[in-house]
């Protein structure tokens, strides 16, 4: 077997304990322990701290922010639901109101239709009346003419207008 010897002549091998490189090693390593104990272990510690306080209180911020948010959020849900209500009683609202606007509508025109029927048969009563009166006159104006003429005596004014009243009342009992 071929062994390879990468040692120089005189070094030791490397599993060999050296005493003064094992005691500089501790020192160094000692004076750094220290050195960064002294000036860097407080900085990195407090450094630590901070960020962990800060990572809390943002958490906390958070939180709270959360809360706020859902508060926010139920007061709106209360406000939307509310404007649901009032929108839904508004619109009760102006339903009733539409339908007494249209009762009432209706009901001036019934009675718009009623005293309109009311001066129409009036009117119609009237003006029979007036056409009873004017037959009644004119059957009179015959009958006075035509007595005038068989009698040949002619009545005066006043027994012509009692002629008249007293042929209306007849045929007006009569109708």
């Amino acid at each position: 077997m071929l062994r390879l010897n990468l040692l120089a002549e005189g070094d030791a091998p490397v599993t060999a304990l050296d005493p003064d490189l094992a005691f500089f090693t501790v020192v160094v390593f000692g004076l750094t322990f220290l050195v960064l104990w002294r000036f860097a272990w407080k900085p990195i510690a407090e450094g630590l701290d901070r960020r962990e306080r800060g990572i809390a209180d943002q958490i906390d911020r958070a939180k709270s922010d959360a809360a706020k948010a859902a508060e926010t959020l139920r007061g709106y849900e209360a406000k939307l639901s509310g404007a649901a209500e009032e929108a839904t009683r508004i619109l009760a609202q102006a339903k009733t109101e539409a339908q007494a606007a249209g009762e009432r509508i209706l009901a001036e025109a019934r009675a718009e239709a009623e005293a309109a029927r009311t001066r129409a048969l009036a009117d119609i009563a009237s003006a029979k009346e007036q056409a009873v009166r004017e037959l009644a006159k004119l059957h009179v104006d015959s009958a006075v003419s035509l007595a005038g003429s068989l009698i040949r005596k002619e009545v005066d004014a006043k027994g012509h207008q009692d002629l008249i009243q007293d042929s209306l009342q007849r045929f007006a009992s009569r109708n």
